[in-house]
Order: structure tokens, then sequence, then C-alpha cells
């Protein structure tokens, strides 16, 4: 019950497309045969819309997305295509420039444990310390915790460098808070 609604900072676009172009997660249709869609999930802050396949369409009163995923022993699911934030407007030095301390997050561990139903989460992580705008020192084996759903309401800065990790894609994202544990 949340579309419509307000759901993170309003520079944020978050886009579900399988008909990206030699996009890894692309496909001409869906596990269930519905032709896909370039889909904004949540424009400028707002959730506009979700993920469905037939039968969570139906349930809903509404029509798939075509985003059904399957394998050849099992039932249609719902997943994602090509997963991703849209470019903002600054460079990753600019979004680097702009933190007067934070982390430059380079790797995380334990992705796979986020809670999908509270998006609560606690990851390993390593990456370089930034202090005035700068990298300071590298770091390795911090945890990062919060919620998943806080973290989208605290993107201040987006930057332009859209990078694709196999079907999922974020440029450098500038988050204001963030729960750090470890040296």
């Amino acid at each position: 019950n949340k579309r419509e609604t307000k759901v993170a900072k309003s520079n944020l676009v978050l886009i579900d497309d399988a008909t990206i172009k030699k996009g890894i997660g692309s496909y001409y249709f869906d596990g269930e045969g519905i032709v896909p869609q370039k889909k904004p999930i949540i424009r400028n802050g707002i959730l506009k819309d979700y993920l469905y396949n037939c039968f969570y369409a139906k349930k809903e009163n509404g029509a798939s997305t075509g985003n059904a995923v399957r394998t050849y022993n099992s039932m249609p699911k719902i997943g994602p295509s090509n997963f991703f934030i849209q470019n903002g407007k600054l460079s990753e030095k600019e979004v680097i420039s702009l933190t007067n301390e934070g982390i430059f997050i380079i790797e995380v561990m334990g992705l796979h444990t986020v809670n999908p139903v509270s998006g609560e989460f606690s990851l390993g992580a390593n990456g370089i310390k930034i202090e005035n705008g700068d990298f300071v020192s590298p770091f390795r084996g911090i945890t990062i915790s919060g919620n998943f759903l806080e973290w989208l309401k605290n993107i201040d800065l987006i930057g332009n460098n859209l990078t694709f990790y196999g079907s999922i894609g974020s440029p450098t994202l500038g988050i204001k808070e963030i729960q750090i544990s470890g040296d």
C-alpha cells in the first residue's frame, strides 16, 4: 500500500528495463510469454509501480509487468530484469569531494542476507575512508548495518557513472547516514 507515496529522496529514479540492448538481464518475453517494457519503479522519490508476474498481477487486479522468471522445473516467480538507479548529474569525483567525512564502499559481503520484508541488513564491507573530500586510508572488515528503506530516504548525492554488476546497476551514491562498527 505504498504506491504513489514518497519512499526515497526526490532525486532518486529506480528503473527495471528488460529492453536494454545487450543488457545481461534483457529478454524479449518473460517466463510467462509477456513482452517486457521499461518500468520506472521509483520516480522522483515516489513509488510508481511494483514488479508482477501473471499470478500476483491478478491478485492485485492489475496486469503483469513482464517480470516472471522461471527455470525448466519451477513455477514462475517475480524477478527483476536490468534493475538500476538512474544516473544523476555529479561525477564520482564530485560525489567524493562533497563528502566531508565518510567511507567509499568498494565491496560488501553477505548481501543475500538483507531481510526482504523489513529491509534490515548487516553486511561486511571493505573500502576507503574519506576525510574532507579526499581518500585517506583503506579499510577492511567493518560492518555496515541499517534499513534499506531508510537508506533510500538518505541518498543525497547521485553520480553519473552508472555501472552494472550483472543485471543490477547503480552510479556512485552519497548516503547521508550509515551505521558502522569495526576498526
